[in-house]
């Protein structure tokens, strides 16, 4: 019984692992990647006004916020899983800290901001750039299927984080909804950006 015991918690650990990590994972992807992209296209287009600059220093800020907020989430994230394995085992996450759930649904939020500053800068860009002199793959990967994906994505996960979260409303359909509302955005997300990645003609025609 031990033994089955054990295995069990195993299983469900790794199965919390991956729902958060398929979860909270690629927004930061994206916009870390959406960063490079970003820079390629600056190493182009160089403006010196102050309304770029501080967009530009924004913008990284924000990346770092994510990214600070993605640690904490995931460290906080496996305290609760940890705590609550060790009181009780159970197939569900209800026993996950409030704590946590108040956290996960702030994070939620910021990562819908963080979707809507990806949305700003590439039409800001699309816009400086007259996006038709540029190569057209590229448009279409990062404006057409990218950006309303990553959208898609962040909005279901703070829809579930508000009203499932912190009004305690949580269930087993509720998650399953989640995950394919979220998750095949997510996929299309994280092909998108191995589309755009392989491509080498970031010049201006």
């Amino acid at each position: 019984m031990q033994v089955e015991a054990s295995i069990r918690e195993s299983y469900i650990l790794i199965t919390l692992f991956i729902k958060w990590f398929l979860l909270q994972t690629p927004v930061l992807i994206f916009s870390i990647v959406y960063s490079i992209i970003h820079n390629r296209f600056t190493a182009i287009w160089r403006d010196d006004s102050l309304r770029f600059r501080v967009w530009q220093t924004a913008h990284y800020l924000f990346i770092c916020l994510l990214a600070i907020l993605w640690i904490a989430d995931f460290i906080l994230y496996l305290r609760s899983t940890l705590k609550y394995l060790g009181s009780n085992i159970s197939t569900s996450v209800d026993g996950l800290s409030s704590a946590y759930r108040k956290f996960d649904a702030a994070l939620q939020i910021v990562f819908f901001a963080a979707a809507l500053d990806v949305l700003i800068c590439a039409t800001v860009i699309s816009k400086e750039y007259r996006f038709r002199r540029l190569n057209s793959r590229i448009s279409a990967y990062l404006l057409s299927i990218i950006v309303p994906s990553i959208l898609i994505t962040t909005l279901v996960h703070a829809i579930y984080g508000i009203y499932f979260t912190l009004l305690n409303h949580s269930s087993p359909s509720a998650d399953l909804l989640e995950l394919i509302f979220a998750g095949i955005p997510t996929v299309i997300t994280l092909l998108g950006i191995v589309l755009v990645g392989l491509q080498d003609d970031w010049h201006v025609e």
